[in-house]
């Protein structure tokens, strides 16, 4: 598949993740109370410390498989193509064995913190939240298993493979969430379209990957190599952490400390800029796969012509799209005004898009960065989070300036520091 063919296949495929987050988030205000909705964000704000038991593996097992279907294609030998698949099946193993565990223990850890975590927050009586509660972290810890999978097929160049699925089970979400908000309402809609959309997806990605196997002759017996990711993985498991802590805590800081509404308020504004930074970076999430084996080949010159146009790009169009975000957000108002409680005001809007595009800056960069299998971004992404944790627990800072704060940080601070990373390896 080429490039171009990648990209547009990317982009539709965040397209349609970002038409799905306003679906979602519009029909939690229908057919969701103002608490249930400050419910319902932060059961989303916790679920996502699936990333903490990612720990930014994802992005280094694509690489090393990258890397090893680069080396099955260019062997010139038996030897040399034995040599590649031991790689590609000992890093396939890893992938399988690590994901089958952090589910498991995702299951366990947040789904007993999170009780906790309600139980103690006070909450609005009579909000049945349990049984959803259960259910969010069943299909979340499915999803986190479905990473291998994913990895897989993108490190062997089934992008396109890769993301009908997920456009497929982006399709079931929205379908099976709308119709269980109308029939069944309250805050066990979502949880249930969760686990049929990550059901599919499951059943899916096996059926794509055994095809893979065939083609490239995986799936047989192997010599176990070893594969060098948990020195590096140690170092972006900081990376990780900060980054759900910058990303993920502010809702449960707000639902905690300022009451559900607020939390909602939050949870829903945040959920459609999380939207847009998703096809902003569309274009990287295509090229991604192709950064490995052109660090590989030695083809340096062609990776930074790549940075360049793709960073232009996506930078572009988060400004545009947070811009129309902004006007959306007035005219929608004007025309709804019951819904004015449920969103954040103008300059929450105008925070969160400075974030967005910072975020969006630094993310293009960080993933070419990070394409050279070393992590370098793990000091400032510490300071960032305890820069939020600073915020929120010392300070008791309102959340709009909490992400005023990381805005700022990551715009003149953050981003920086990763370019000229970045330009000491290609000279950009």
């Amino acid at each position: 598949m080429s490039l171009a063919r990648s990209t547009l296949l990317v982009m539709i495929s965040r397209i349609l993740v970002m038409f799905a987050g306003l679906i979602v988030s519009g029909v939690a205000a229908h057919a969701l109370s103002s608490v249930e909705q400050g419910y319902f964000f932060t059961f989303l704000s916790i679920a996502a410390a699936q990333a903490l038991f990612e720990l930014g593996i994802t992005n280094l097992i694509l690489h090393h498989l990258s890397h090893a279907r680069a080396a099955i294609a260019g062997a010139v030998s038996e030897a040399d193509k034995k040599n590649a698949v031991d790689i590609a099946e000992s890093a396939r193993a890893y992938s399988k064995r690590y994901f089958l565990r952090a589910a498991g223990l995702f299951t366990v850890v947040v789904g007993l913190g999170g009780l906790v975590f309600f139980y103690w927050s006070p909450g609005a009586q009579g909000v049945h939240w349990q049984m959803p509660w259960t259910l969010m972290i069943a299909g979340t810890a499915l999803s986190l298993f479905n990473l291998t999978h994913y990895s897989h097929l993108e490190g062997f160049g089934r992008l396109a493979v890769s993301y009908r699925i997920r456009m497929t089970a982006t399709v079931v979400l929205i379908a099976a969430f709308t119709l269980a908000a109308f029939t069944l309402g309250g805050l066990m809609s979502y949880p249930l379209a969760l686990l049929a959309s990550n059901g599919y997806a499951c059943f899916a990605l096996h059926r794509a990957c055994t095809e893979v196997n065939k083609e490239f002759g995986l799936g047989g017996g192997y010599q176990s190599r070893p594969i060098d990711i948990g020195r590096e993985q140690r170092k972006m498991a900081v990376s990780a952490t900060a980054g759900y802590v910058t990303a993920n805590t502010l809702t449960p800081y707000a639902f905690h400390f300022f009451g559900a509404e607020v939390a909602g308020q939050i949870g829903l504004t945040m959920s459609i800029f999380a939207a847009i930074a998703t096809v902003a970076m569309a274009r990287t999430t295509a090229e991604a796969p192709t950064y490995g084996p052109l660090i590989a080949s030695g083809k340096l010159t062609e990776l930074k012509r790549r940075f360049r146009s793709t960073f232009a790009f996506s930078v572009a169009l988060a400004v545009a799209l947070v811009v129309f975000a902004l006007i959306a957000r007035q005219m929608g108002l004007a025309m709804m005004p019951k819904y004015d409680n449920r969103v954040l005001g103008v300059a929450g809007f105008v925070v969160i898009g400075l974030l967005i595009v910072s975020n969006v800056a630094l993310s293009v960069t960080s993933t070419v960065l990070r394409a050279f299998k070393i992590e370098q971004l793990m000091w400032p992404s510490l300071f960032a989070a305890l820069l939020v944790l600073l915020a929120q627990l010392a300070l008791r800072l309102d959340p709009v300036k909490c992400l005023a704060v990381l805005a700022a940080f990551n715009g003149l601070v953050f981003y920086p520091f990763a370019h000229r990373r970045l330009a000491a390896k290609i000279s950009i």
